[in-house]
């Protein structure tokens, strides 16, 4: 090892991967570089690299049940392996590795990336780009993870070693993988059942795919150690509330908890954005108020384990539709909050709950706001299925506030709305162009607005069935004395009858009174 240099430090990882469904299915020993020791312009330099995004991802799924293309699955076996260094690097003999000669200065000098290297994931990331360009796909210019071939009827979805191919028959799919496996080891893993923690099931025939996480709603619910379900992912009247209490001691469970929560609400769940986006807020220093609101959260997700983004053939619905609304001043500090909610062919592919920037002086600003957060994701998704080879016509976006309409198709700015910042009015180009088409939606019939304030359950629901999420309930208590009487807490045992047995000291009140859901409970 050259004069000035010094190894990086190794480590040996021992992980247990599991499914969908949180079932153990592989476990591996890896040899890691202590990545966070390297010294930047020295050892390394770009660590970017990109993966496909989940909107990205649905949106090809959407295109793949329309066009009832094959599906299949892949992983590249130690894909960081595979990836050739640009820096002279050096490693520190691994512990329990024996030197071939007797060294005065050992280390090991790296040839390809190993795991652990800051630079690792973008070394993977340009050798596959290089390997897909090789055999004849493109990536999209909108997501380079999305990739394509010249004729637009075969993709590859990349998520780090992850890779989705889709095609018109199965012949095609066994050439390109064939081609892939040249240079990489591939690991076939059939019909796409378990996509990054999703539960996936596409029927091809038919033409409808599901997609569902109930191994994480499952293992939320039990983490947090609720018992009684309920009907709505939080309370209408704590939104707007001010709680200047202390921090919570379990502000690290909180943390955990959020955060799973925040992967259902991106991946396949529309109906919690609303309330973990809140939540998310108080992550730095939750209050009572703000555990009292998660556990209800957490009810609401077990209640609802089982839930189903369903994906379908459209005969009346080809094109890109967002829906956009705006809840104002409802939050703390009086911001306002943007819900959108994209579809394809009337597939949920894309939505979102954000808090606003700025502070709107009316509804009817707050909903110009919304306006041109649904109106770019709109145009984000037709310019994607464009590179997909989809046609379809200007997307339509639907807004249910008249005086924000009004606004949009009008040329110019009136003397109530000249201090908006000029972002705003992109609207009215895109429409005055013929790249975006805009209406009126009854309020009945706007999808986005469960993603803007906390909704009744009975409302709820009207709006996630219109959206084609199936919650597929659990409401029994049935359910409750079969899976979740032995799991609620450590220190609790279900014995005869409705009583429950204390079998330790230390179990607070609170946690006694989440257990009563099943009718008169007992503590001895």
């Amino acid at each position: 090892m050259p004069e000035g240099r010094k190894p990086l430090a190794t480590k040996w990882v021992f992980v247990t991967k599991k499914d969908a469904a949180g079932n153990p299915t592989k476990r591996k020993a890896r040899l890691v570089a202590k990545g966070f020791l390297q010294k930047p312009g020295v050892d390394f330099s770009e660590v970017y690299a990109p993966v496909v995004r989940p909107s990205s991802l649905r949106l090809l799924l959407s295109v793949v049940v329309r066009r009832k293309l094959l599906l299949r699955q892949f992983d590249v076996e130690s894909a960081y392996l595979h990836g050739k260094l640009e820096e002279e690097l050096y490693l520190q003999v691994p512990e329990g590795v024996t030197p071939p000669t007797v060294m005065t200065r050992p280390g090991l000098k790296l040839i390809k990336a190993i795991y652990g290297l800051k630079q690792a994931g973008r070394v993977w990331n340009k050798t596959l780009d290089v390997k897909l360009r090789s055999i004849g796909f493109e990536p999209t210019k909108l997501e380079l993870c999305l990739y394509r071939n010249k004729d637009r009827t075969m993709f590859v979805s990349v998520y780090v070693d992850d890779l989705i191919v889709a095609a018109t028959t199965i012949g095609g799919t066994d050439r390109v993988v064939g081609l892939i496996k040249e240079d990489f080891p591939l690991k076939e893993l059939g019909e796409v059942r378990d996509l990054l923690g999703v539960r996936l099931s596409y029927d091809r025939e038919r033409g409808n795919l599901k997609l569902s996480q109930p191994g994480l709603a499952k293992q939320i619910y039990n983490e947090a150690r609720v018992g009684r379900f309920v009907s709505t992912p939080l309370e209408g009247g704590n939104t707007a509330s001010v709680d200047d209490g202390e921090e919570i001691q379990n502000a690290d469970q909180y943390r955990t908890l959020v955060g799973k929560a925040m992967y259902l609400a991106t991946m396949t769940r529309p109906d919690l954005s609303f309330a973990v986006r809140y939540l998310a807020q108080s992550v730095a220093s939750p209050t009572e108020l703000d555990w009292k609101n998660l556990m209800h959260l957490c009810r609401y997700i077990g209640r609802t384990e089982n839930a189903e983004l369903n994906y379908n053939v459209s005969t009346v619905m080809s094109g890109v539709i967002t829906y956009s609304d705006a809840s104002y001043a409802s939050e703390k500090g009086r911001t306002s909050v943007t819900g959108y909610a994209t579809f394809h062919g009337g597939n949920l592919v894309s939505w979102g709950s954000k808090k606003q920037g700025v502070v709107a002086q009316s509804t009817c600003e707050a909903e110009l706001i919304a306006g041109n957060e649904g109106g770019r994701d709109a145009r984000w998704a037709h310019n994607l299925l464009q590179e997909l080879g989809e046609k379809t016509q200007a997307p339509l976006l639907r807004m249910d506030n008249s005086g924000a309409l009004a606004l949009v198709i009008t040329e110019g700015v009136s003397p109530r709305s000249k201090h908006l910042e000029i972002k705003y009015l992109w609207l009215q180009d895109q429409i005055q162009q013929g790249s975006l088409n805009v209406e009126y939606c009854p309020t009945d019939h706007m999808l986005a607005d469960c993603l803007t304030k906390a909704m009744p359950g009975k409302r709820l629901r009207e709006l996630t069935a219109m959206s084609g999420l199936q919650l597929n309930d659990l409401k029994s208590d049935a359910r409750l004395r079969g899976r979740m009487l032995d799991q609620l807490h450590p220190s609790i045992r279900f014995r005869e009858g409705d009583t429950w047995v204390q079998t330790q000291p230390g179990l607070t009140g609170e946690r006694i009174w989440c257990l009563s859901a099943i009718a008169l409970v007992r503590i001895r």
